[in-house]
């Protein structure tokens, strides 16, 4: 799509700059996703991206606001002098860009803090299936974004940078209930998709992606804090209902 590809571009063009300042960024989102799936150029993953994503470190989040101000992007000045924290919103006349910074922070946290490296790279494809799999209202294009991951990469313990990493999903949903009870849901929810779609052979290929993923966090050993917090169960909310961007 004409769109995707021109935010392709501009992503570029941002990931060129800070590599340049050796400034630890990745991207997330829907644009990260395009550009690790071929099979988001064809249906039924394909779809159009609205906006660019990424992650930075804390240390460095200062510098990369000031990067994109020089590429000609304006900050959302309320909203980050607000959530600055963990969150910076920018704009330009062609797209907005959305900063998440050391944590991806909507239903459920996730540390990535870890995984960015001092050259720009893409984050873990495990990490990139979380920040489609943590999300509880979960709505279509997320879900084909999250198979489309599935469908084009392998899901293996210890895994390669190309394929999908089981144990840092394992581990996750090992140590919070929250985060084992979204996204345990959420494996369910695209179980039903993938039958909706009638993909064949794909499909078959999906949906024993998604068992292994399942009885791998089924198996996982828990933490006490995970067992203490499955006393109380559903009754009380396990997850936040993100912000909605303000630009």
């Amino acid at each position: 799509m004409e769109r995707n590809e021109f935010l392709s571009a501009e992503a570029d063009k941002i990931i060129a700059a800070a590599s340049e300042q050796s400034l630890p960024v990745a991207l997330l989102g829907g644009l990260a996703v395009y550009r690790e799936c071929p099979s988001t150029r064809r249906a039924p993953f394909a779809r159009e991206i609205n906006d660019i994503d990424f992650i930075v470190t804390t240390r460095r989040s200062s510098e990369f606001g000031k990067l994109l101000t020089s590429l000609g992007y304006e900050g959302d000045h309320q909203f980050n002098s607000i959530h600055g924290e963990t969150r910076l919103l920018y704009a330009s006349p062609e797209t907005d860009v959305d900063v998440f910074v050391g944590v991806f922070q909507q239903c459920h946290e996730l540390d990535l803090e870890s995984v960015l490296a001092p050259a720009p790279k893409p984050i873990p494809l495990a990490h990139l299936l979380l920040t489609k799999l943590q999300i509880v209202q979960i709505n279509r294009k997320d879900e084909l974004d999250a198979l489309a991951v599935l469908a084009d990469h392998d899901v293996v313990a210890k895994g390669t940078p190309d394929q999908i990493d089981l144990d840092v999903i394992a581990a996750i949903t090992g140590a919070d209930w929250g985060w084992f009870t979204t996204v345990n849901d959420n494996l369910a929810k695209l179980s039903a998709v993938v039958d909706e779609l009638s993909l064949g052979e794909l499909g078959a290929t999906l949906n024993q992606r998604l068992a292994v993923i399942s009885q791998a966090i089924e198996a996982h050993p828990k933490s006490v804090k995970w067992k203490i917090r499955e006393r109380i169960g559903r009754r009380v909310p396990w997850y936040d209902l993100p912000e909605e961007k303000k630009l």
